[in-house]
């Protein structure tokens, strides 16, 4: 009888801390779904060449305003960017749904596109429990 307080408190204990993770993290979704962080729709990569565009997603922004896979970034509003991290702090300082005037190069020749800064489409639900069993 007196084996069974010890056993029966560290159950209690932990059927609480598990209770608690799963309210954080039903908080932490519901949070990830409210915040708008602004996106371009490419993702950048330094390289000794300066800042490449690793992957641009069909359908954003970056595509459609002409820029590629494998181009580079020279400059948004003026301001050059060195290094991938300068684009995200760019993106930041501009805000959701600011124009932004892209000095690009591809193949030694430059030009300029001109896109929208927008957010990223929001995780499907499918992704987010893929998440929740940590395959994601």
């Amino acid at each position: 009888m007196k084996d069974s307080l010890p056993i029966r408190l560290g159950v209690a204990v932990l059927a609480l801390a598990t209770i608690t993770a799963v309210v954080f993290g039903v908080i932490n979704f519901r949070q990830r779904m409210q915040f708008n962080v602004p996106d371009d729709g490419a993702s950048w990569v330094d390289t000794p060449q300066g800042v490449k565009a690793w992957h641009v997603a069909e359908g954003s922004a970056a595509d459609n305003a002409g820029i590629r896979t494998g181009d580079f970034l020279r400059a948004i509003n003026g301001i050059e960017i060195h290094r991938s991290l300068d684009v995200t702090r760019r993106l930041w300082k501009l805000g959701l749904w600011s124009q932004a005037h892209y000095q690009v190069a591809r193949a030694g020749r430059e030009f300029n596109a001109l896109l929208v800064v927008q957010q990223p489409e929001k995780h499907t639900m499918v992704e987010d429990c893929r998440r929740i069993v940590g395959q994601a």
